[in-house]
């Protein structure tokens, strides 16, 4: 068998240092293979670190979605707040006009302080494209530019069409437009 693992070796011209620097990675390996079976790592949990990350994670929550009520209530005239019911979870009726395009909130949220969006793919400007979760300014350009050079849309299917938005960037923004 050492014969065999020698030719081998010459086959392969591995030289003698090279035949050492195996046989050295080899032990190291074994070692550390037996360090990890033998040495458990401790487990920290300590139930008040926990309790304060718990803390700071909600409270961050909590300021990104006044943030986001913030933004969406720059788009709705101050005289429709409080007929869209924004702050007390119930949005009715259109929206604001943004760019060119109409954004309209409808539906109701229990226990959520939110609006939800409808886009009119034919008349929304970038501005209120940009409101599409994953339509950023490349995008909104492009949805543009395809509405100039090929006309209004008559399906929202052909929003397929546009370089870049696939399936299920689609089926993400499909709730939100409108024709």
């Amino acid at each position: 068998m050492k014969r065999k693992i020698y030719f081998l070796f010459d086959r392969l011209q591995i030289r003698r240092s090279e035949r050492h620097l195996i046989g050295g990675l080899m032990i190291v390996i074994c070692i550390l293979a037996g360090a990890r079976v033998l040495i458990t790592p401790s487990v920290y949990s300590n139930p008040e670190h926990q309790a304060e990350l718990e803390r700071v994670f909600l409270e961050r929550s909590e300021e990104l979605r006044r943030k986001r009520e913030a933004v969406l209530l720059r788009y709705v005239p101050e005289d429709r707040i409080g007929e869209m019911g924004l702050g007390e979870g119930t949005v009715s009726g259109e929206g604001a006009v943004l760019g060119g395009g109409t954004v309209s909130g409808e539906g109701t949220v229990s226990g959520e302080k939110s609006v939800f969006l409808r886009v009119n793919i034919n008349t929304a400007g970038i501005d209120s494209l940009l409101l599409l979760p994953g339509i950023g300014p490349a995008y909104a350009e492009r949805i543009l530019k395809r509405r100039q050079e090929v006309g209004r849309f008559t399906e929202l299917n052909q929003l397929l069409e546009v370089k870049g938005i696939g399936p299920a960037r689609f089926e993400k923004i499909r709730p939100m437009l409108e024709l």
